[in-house]
């Protein structure tokens, strides 16, 4: 019993005090101290902090003071109170945090890594920001590209997408397709990027390879990349 109330706030002397007058009701300071076994010093000096926490009361009885406990159902409101205070800092302490923490990275491979990424761009259910190579997506996803797309639609999901100038026939077909947004640049991309909620996945090569970073920072730098692009892009 004494753990569970130093695990909600209380010291071992306030714990053993409070205890006493829950078991045996009202007691005065030396009575207090015989029951306990603590010093007189200790006592009183608990004594001040649990009525600090409206914990314990105080009563008269000519010049004699005792000390009663209040209801243990104090405790919960204290907890709670806790609660409170923590909810009130806990946004500045995930501020704090934000910047220290490592991005979660993931390697995907061929088919099954592309497949895997669909399905989680349809979980996070945002925004698709997309420089896009036909090498390493159009040319490689199959048919389950044209199953995620129906899936996207859906789910009411927009897809912004950047093209290459050499990939402008695969930019006039996905322009056709609902909630999507194409423009071409006056260059080419040889690798994919596509941004989502907090992932960035870089898409490369022939099997290909699919490189998920997990971090809300490298998503906006690469955004920045995306707009500055978008601004340039010619919309179809």
């Amino acid at each position: 019993m004494i753990e569970i109330l130093n695990e909600l706030g209380l010291t071992p002397n306030e714990a053993k005090i409070y205890l006493a007058l829950i078991r045996y009701g009202s007691m005065g300071l030396k009575d207090l101290t015989k029951t306990t076994g603590l010093y007189r010093a200790n006592t009183y000096e608990a004594l001040d902090k649990l009525s600090k926490k409206s914990l314990v009361s105080t009563s008269f009885s000519g010049k004699r003071k005792t000390y009663n406990a209040v209801s243990p159902e104090r405790l919960k409101w204290l907890l709670d109170e806790k609660a409170k205070r923590l909810d009130s800092v806990l946004p500045e302490l995930m501020e704090m945090i934000k910047g220290k923490q490592r991005p979660t990275i993931d390697i995907l491979y061929g088919k099954e890594g592309i497949k895997t990424m669909l399905d989680d761009e349809l979980e996070v259910g945002e925004t698709l920001y997309v420089m896009q190579s036909s090498q390493t997506i159009d040319s490689k996803a199959g048919t389950y590209l044209e199953i995620s797309r129906h899936r996207r639609v859906a789910q009411n999901m927009v897809m912004k997408i950047l093209y290459g100038k050499d990939d402008s026939l695969w930019a006039k077909k996905a322009a056709k397709h609902k909630l999507t947004e194409v423009r071409v640049v006056n260059d080419n991309f040889s690798i994919s990027i596509e941004m989502y909620g907090d992932r960035t996945v870089i898409t490369f090569g022939e099997e290909p390879t699919l490189i998920r970073i997990i971090d809300k920072e490298t998503v906006k730098r690469f955004l920045m990349f995306f707009e500055m692009n978008w601004k340039k892009g010619k919309q179809l």
